[in-house]
Formats: C-alpha cells, sequence, structure tokens
C-alpha cells in the first residue's frame, strides 16, 4: 500500500547546496529530453543517495507515460509503460507518495530492474509529482538512503 505524505510548497531552496543547484541549472542546454532527464537524474542520485532516479513524462491530453532516461543512461528509444491508478493518483493528489518496487506494473519494473541492485531487499520507491498543463512528470526515486521526507524536499527543490 502505498503511503503519502504532505509537505508545504516552499518557492525557495532551504536544504539543497545552492552551488550544486546553479552547477545543475547551467548544465541544462542541451535540446533532447532524454539528455536533460539524465542530468537530473544524475544530480537527484548523488543528493538522495539512491539505487536509480527515473522520470516517468505524462503526457496530460491522452495520459500516455514513458520513460526516456535511468540514472545516467539514456535509454535507446522513448518506452511507453501503462498509465496505472498508482501514477494517476500521485499527479490528483500532488504531494510525493512511497511504494515497494515490486508492487509496480510489470511494464516498469522491466525497464528499472538492470539499473537497480539485486539484493533480496524490498525496494522503496519515492514518487514525486511535477504537474503542468500539458505535460507531467513523476520523479521516482529508487531505494534512497536518505530519509523519505529529506528526500522529498530535495527533489521539490531541484524543480523550483
Amino acid at each position: 500500500m502505498a503511503s503519502q505524505k504532505r509537505h508545504s510548497r516552499r518557492k525557495s531552496i532551504q536544504n539543497s547546496d545552492p552551488g550544486k543547484i546553479l552547477d545543475l541549472v547551467l548544465s541544462l542546454t542541451d535540446d533532447g529530453a532524454a539528455q536533460l532527464e539524465v542530468k537530473i537524474n544524475t544530480y537527484l542520485h548523488d543528493e538522495c543517495d539512491a539505487d536509480a532516479v527515473l522520470q516517468v513524462v505524462i503526457h496530460n491530453v491522452g495520459m500516455e507515460a514513458s520513460i526516456d532516461a535511468v540514472d545516467s543512461i539514456a535509454l535507446p528509444r522513448k518506452n511507453k509503460i501503462c498509465m496505472t491508478t498508482k501514477m494517476a493518483d500521485v499527479l490528483k493528489t500532488i504531494m510525493e507518495q512511497s511504494d515497494i518496487l515490486t508492487n509496480f506494473g510489470s511494464d516498469f519494473q522491466s525497464i528499472v530492474g538492470p539499473y537497480v541492485t539485486k539484493d533480496n531487499t524490498k525496494k522503496r520507491v519515492i514518487m514525486f509529482p511535477v504537474c503542468d498543463k500539458t505535460f507531467s512528470v513523476i520523479v521516482c526515486v529508487i531505494a534512497p538512503k536518505l530519509l523519505e521526507e529529506h528526500a522529498a524536499i530535495l527533489i521539490h527543490e531541484c524543480f523550483l
């Protein structure tokens, strides 16, 4: 079962290193979405000390979901995945939720599987929505070593 936590939506950076955020922003000059995602994923992977980070991009018109990159790897092609009730709920609540990786769809797991460590522990996934009118993104941080609340704040501050 997914858990939900509500945090206030601050408009200033309070927990992230401003220098690292500035370096990230200055590096976001690529034309392709996958290359931009790789840079954001790498930043969040390092800051959250996570097994993997990815972004599920949802085109709001048809509710089509896809993954372009996992961690620092741009996938060879856009991978469409099933828009599950879990993901729709994350977008509706507009707050982070967490769940166990094994509770996700097989299409999601098959894309993410090669990028996470193969131990017998249950992998926690923090899902953080970034919503807009034409498309939305669910940032997924898999097995962060940080407290869930702190990881969610770092994600939020990354997308301010």
